[in-house]
């Protein structure tokens, strides 16, 4: 088994890190990281700018307090989004609770845990679940696509 202990900076422009492994420790990414289906990274995944996507583990959480973050996996610990982040979720499941203080993209699978948009956009753009409650502390930028069959309307 091939892992990487410790922490992992990822920083520099055009500087990318696919993962196919297991990082044991944090990632602290300002760049491009790629975690890939084979991919698990135990500590926090701290994204400050660049672009993250997650198609394997991230378990120890994932702050995202500049540039983007994508899962269409497994993130465990929890995201917290503040800043200029966003986050997008297209499949996958993120478990420990949400808190936008930016944008946050559900447009696919389940988030489990408490969610709390607390000064951010919230879109939903797509059937997404979870198993706990919604606060929303921002009136202004809730969005919810609904779709809806007229009488008469084709299925």
């Amino acid at each position: 088994m091939v892992w990487l202990s410790g922490t992992v900076g990822i920083t520099g422009a055009g500087t990318l890190v696919n993962n196919n492994k297991t990082i044991t420790g944090a990632v602290n990414n300002a760049a491009t990281f790629h975690n890939n289906a084979a991919g698990t990274v135990s500590g926090l995944l701290t994204n400050t700018a660049g672009t993250t996507t997650n198609a394997g583990q991230l378990n120890g959480g994932v702050l995202v307090s500049g540039g983007t973050v994508t899962n269409s996996n497994i993130v465990g610990g929890g995201v917290t989004v503040s800043g200029t982040g966003t986050y997008t979720q297209t499949a996958g499941t993120t478990s420990g609770g949400l808190t936008n203080g930016n944008i946050v993209n559900a447009n696919g699978g389940a988030i489990n845990g408490a969610i709390a948009n607390n000064a951010g956009t919230f879109n939903v753009g797509g059937a997404v679940t979870g198993n706990s409650s919604f606060t929303n502390n921002d009136q202004r930028s809730f969005r919810l696509l609904v779709l809806v069959a007229l009488p008469g309307s084709p299925r």
